[in-house]
């Protein structure tokens, strides 16, 4: 009996402390009465377009919709700290995008007989602009802002203050030299770092190319524009217009800041936050492999040095143990028992013949690749497949050709057991040279990463991207 009114108690007791318990964690829990900044909710979205020039200069685009959380405040003025270079030729434009009427006044109604002339009705109600979006179909036109540069703060006024709580946009073009340095094998190293902001920035996105006669390292393809020729002369019109805009050509450039061959982006950056991409591109691909071509070479050199000087002592030794034995070897069977000495000079052309035969493998699988690469990008036809499959075909008896051509002719020559020595070796070479290209593969490939989103809640940040906060 005692036991049992134990047991009920420590039962009641741990259900007691079972529910205060989950009461606590549920109340741990909940969201806070208030956000420690609210303008998180409303950062700046900023889109660049970075295009990088043969003389090391880079052309800055940048796109940035905002939002008026101060209240009881008209926002007039925006300021943009450009970390690192000296931006030259800045201009901004303020986009304006007229609102749209959603609702009519009622019309009367005209006899079809009246000759007067169509009266359009009255717009009792408008839709508020819509700056996020960057399509817009509305009328839209671009004013020039007035600019101020000190140290190293931009200082932007625009034509038209927003009142608290509205929307705006605005465009910023400047070209400066100090994005890029002079690196190896004539290319150009680039690090482009955003503009900071005393404003958190909610999405941050960067495109980065070049001009039309560069390479991008580590661009999977080159952007083709809508309107291809219009982004580069536009970037001229921003600089040397002197009034506000407002035509089809400037809507299209607006909208294609933020592509390019490269774009990485970020989200919830703190006030003062900056992202930064790191690259390069030259004249050529070969000049932005330069370094790893010369890291392969001196590898496969150093490997050939090494593997030829082990093949030469071990010639040299088993020269001098067959001198030693005074019992020539028969070229014949190499089974019997006047052949358990190996003659050095069978085993260095057993080398020398894997390698040529390895050599020729792979060289004609490059051809077959560029043959093939070439034929499906420069020449199409509907003989193109006809093609490669004869190509196939034909490479059934090329290959072991090739691959067993030197183990047959030595196995003939020497012996069976030579001819297997000598298509291992071929097998052997092979697989280095599938090594040595999966090095490649694996320095040139791209390094890019890939920022995972954080809420920006209670000022705190924890982000997978590069950031760098200036110094206060």
């Amino acid at each position: 009996m005692k036991g049992i009114k134990l047991l009920s108690k420590t039962l009641f007791i741990s259900l007691v402390a079972l529910v205060f318990v989950s009461s606590i964690q549920a109340m741990s829990i909940l969201p806070p009465d208030e956000i420690a900044n609210p303008a998180a909710l409303f950062g700046q979205d900023h889109s660049y377009t970075v295009t990088f020039r043969g003389n090391g200069e880079a052309v800055v685009n940048l796109r940035v919709l905002f939002t008026n959380t101060d209240e009881g405040n008209n926002l007039s003025q925006l300021s943009y700290r450009v970390p690192g270079v000296d931006p030259q030729d800045i201009v901004a434009y303020q986009v304006i995008r007229e609102p749209n009427c959603i609702r009519y006044a009622e019309t009367k109604t005209f006899d079809i007989s009246d000759s007067r002339d169509y009266i359009a009705p009255n717009c009792i109600e408008y839709d508020e602009p819509d700056y996020s979006n960057v399509y817009w179909y509305g009328k839209t036109s671009y004013k020039k802002a007035i600019v101020a540069f000190d140290v190293d703060t931009i200082t932007i006024t625009v034509p038209k203050q927003i009142e608290q709580g509205k929307s705006g946009s605005l465009l910023l073009y400047y070209r400066s030299q100090g994005y890029t340095k002079k690196g190896a094998f004539d290319t150009y190293e680039y690090k482009f770092e955003s503009l900071k902001t005393e404003d958190p920035i909610k999405n941050l996105q960067i495109g980065v190319t070049t001009d039309s006669d560069l390479k991008l390292k580590n661009a999977d393809a080159a952007v083709q524009y809508r309107n291809d020729g219009e982004f580069a002369s536009m970037q001229g019109m921003m600089a040397d217009s002197k009034v506000g805009v407002s035509n089809a050509q400037f809507d299209q450039y607006y909208q294609q800041i933020g592509s390019g061959q490269i774009i990485e982006s970020a989200t919830y950056l703190q006030p003062l936050d900056s992202f930064t991409m790191e690259g390069a591109y030259a004249d050529s691909s070969w000049k932005l492999n330069g370094k790893n071509i010369l890291i392969g070479t001196v590898v496969i050199v150093v490997l050939i040095i090494i593997f030829g000087y082990v093949i030469y002592r071990l010639v040299k030794y088993l020269k001098k143990r067959h001198t030693d034995r005074h019992s020539p070897p028969s070229d014949k069977n190499m089974g019997s028992p006047s052949q358990r000495v190996v003659p050095g000079m069978t085993f260095l052309w057993m080398v020398v013949g894997s390698f040529i035969s390895s050599i020729l493998a792979a060289g004609y699988t490059i051809f077959i690749f560029m043959f093939g690469t070439y034929l499906n990008s420069w020449y199409y036809s509907e003989f193109n497949m006809l093609i490669m499959l004869f190509l196939i075909i034909v490479s059934f008896g090329i290959y072991p050709l090739f691959i067993f051509g030197s183990a047959i002719f030595i196995g003939i020559k020497r012996g069976l057991w030579w001819g297997v020595g000598t298509f291992a070796l071929t097998l052997m070479w092979l697989v280095i040279y599938l090594f040595v290209l999966f090095g490649f593969m694996m320095l040139s490939r791209s390094s890019q990463s890939y920022p995972r989103p954080v809420p920006y809640m209670m000022g705190t940040q924890d982000s997978g991207v590069y950031m760098e906060k200036s110094a206060e």
